[in-house]
């Protein structure tokens, strides 16, 4: 309940303001939570923009999104086979509901760890690069 109720703190300030209850967030299915957890992280610089579901459908480029990104921020639950799993089941709003108080508890650490991860992505650099032919 405690968890709720930070959760719901940090929802209803600045800068995200959703102005809800806890009876709202209890209410909302796993894709509008999906959606509150985006929104979440887009506003510590993850995303340039709220990608939003139609309908209540399921959203799998969302789910993928906000995975890759948790995983990349380190949380810590995701060091465990079966989270991918659960995660992109959307059976158990609870991962999302402790996904969230992660988050907007540790919202000044994950800045940091969100702007080095984003200058720090692997990429694929081409093969012309590794052969120098000066060193022949």
């Amino acid at each position: 309940m405690a968890e709720l109720q930070t959760i719901l703190a940090s929802l209803n300030a600045p800068p995200l303001e959703l102005d809800l209850t806890l009876v709202q967030l209890d209410s909302k299915t796993y894709v509008e939570l999906l959606e509150i957890v985006f929104k979440t992280l887009s506003h510590l610089q993850i995303g340039d923009s709220c990608v939003s579901t139609k309908n209540g459908s399921t959203n799998e480029p969302l789910e993928n999104e906000v995975y890759e990104w948790v995983k990349l921020l380190n949380y810590p639950p995701c060091k465990n086979n079966s989270f991918e799993e659960d995660f992109k089941s959307g059976k158990n709003k609870d991962i999302l509901y402790s996904l969230l108080h992660w988050i907007v508890t540790r919202s000044e650490e994950l800045k940091t760890r969100i702007y080095v991860v984003k200058n720090m992505k692997p990429f694929d650099l081409p093969q012309e690069f590794f052969v120098d032919p000066g060193l022949n």
